[in-house]
């Protein structure tokens, strides 16, 4: 409020009352006969805004209205003659109540932007303590899994060879199917723990030369071992020789391979195709499945993602890729996947032939 002494403002018996003038219309009398007919509780006599001999004669009030069109507030003004608050004042006022607005609106939408933020970083903090919770529980959990099942695989291993050392066929099928299942776990398995130590920094690397012929060679070997009925068949230049972690590279295709002939189980050929191009290194395998929708091949590469459409048939944690995407990335690489539905997916990835570990 505007006065004609700096006190009146502590004298004022009830200053809560103007609270009720608060309104989203602008409000301006100019005599003493206005104010009491407006609000005789406020500016009658013995009222609140008398002070020493000082009545409010003019009084106006000019709302402060947000950008979403609430009203946060009043500039109220009085005086102690009549007739001060004209057409001409009012308009002058409601100039500095736009200013004001702009100004609180600000001020209103930086604090929201700061609570916003403190509570993004609250959310944030409570994700990496939740994170780095799950994959310490997740190394403890794969490391805690391996000795057993990796003593189950050995004693299987034994037994297979006993019965058949025995000629007991009859036993034989049940311990091959027990073997091909305990395979599963210590691929699962292993896979925890390379995520584990992937999260950690701490996945080894020892990059060397080698040709890729000997590791395609021990890759189809592995997978015919698993009894699959695709053909494999490879197209390309096998004579290359690359830099890089042999086993790691061997991990990668043997993946994509076991993914192509998983994720097509109807087709009977899988198509491996290599290259070099300025000084580059690629490797692309095709599959003849069903394929993977557009809107889905920005997620393949993601940690514990699964294709809907054939995720119930296939076991797996949706590791694999994401693995093998950061594998690639160390080897200073990248990796890719094109697919069209019915006509099945091609995942590549490329690598310089000469490079120096990080």
């Amino acid at each position: 409020m505007s006065t004609n002494s700096s006190d009146v403002q502590d004298h004022l018996e009830d200053i809560t009352g103007f609270q009720t003038l608060i309104t989203d219309q602008v409000i301006r009398l100019t005599t003493r006969q206005e104010l009491t007919k407006y609000n005789s509780k406020i500016f009658g006599d013995g009222n609140a805004a008398r002070s020493e001999g000082w009545i409010v004669q003019s009084f106006m009030s000019v709302p402060i209205t947000s950008k979403s069109g609430e009203t946060i507030g009043c500039l109220m003004l009085g005086h102690g003659q009549e007739g001060i608050f004209t057409k001409e004042a009012e308009e002058m006022v409601l100039g500095v109540v736009s200013q004001a607005t702009v100004a609180l609106d600000n001020a209103m939408l930086f604090e929201k932007l700061v609570s916003a933020n403190e509570e993004k970083e609250r959310l944030l903090e409570k994700a990496t303590e939740q994170n780095f919770r799950k994959d310490e529980f997740l190394s403890i959990a794969s490391h805690e899994l391996k000795t057993p099942v990796t003593s189950m695989k050995g004693y299987l291993q034994i037994l297979e060879k006993q019965v058949s050392k025995e000629g007991n066929g009859g036993y034989l099928p049940l311990i091959q199917k027990a073997n091909k299942q305990v395979n599963k776990v210590i691929h699962l398995v292993n896979d925890l723990l390379n995520l584990s130590k992937l999260e950690a920094g701490k996945l080894q690397y020892n990059f060397s030369d080698f040709k890729i012929s000997e590791v395609l060679a021990d890759c189809i070997a592995n997978i015919k071992n698993a009894e699959y009925k695709h053909n494999i068949r490879v197209f390309g230049d096998q004579n290359s020789v690359i830099r890089g972690d042999r086993n790691r590279i061997e991990q990668v295709i043997i993946n994509l391979i076991d993914n192509a002939i998983k994720y097509s189980p109807d087709a009977t050929e899988v198509l491996i195709g290599l290259s070099e191009d300025r000084g580059y290194f690629k490797l692309e395998v095709r599959d003849f499945g069903p394929g993977i929708p557009e809107e889905k091949l920005q997620l393949i590469f993601e940690r514990y993602y699964r294709g809907e459409e054939n995720s119930y048939k296939t076991s797996g944690l949706g590791l694999g890729l994401y693995i093998s995407g950061e594998i690639i990335k160390r080897h200073q690489g990248r990796m890719g996947v094109e697919s069209e539905q019915g006509k099945g997916s091609t995942f590549w990835f490329v690598i310089p032939l000469d490079q120096d570990p990080e």
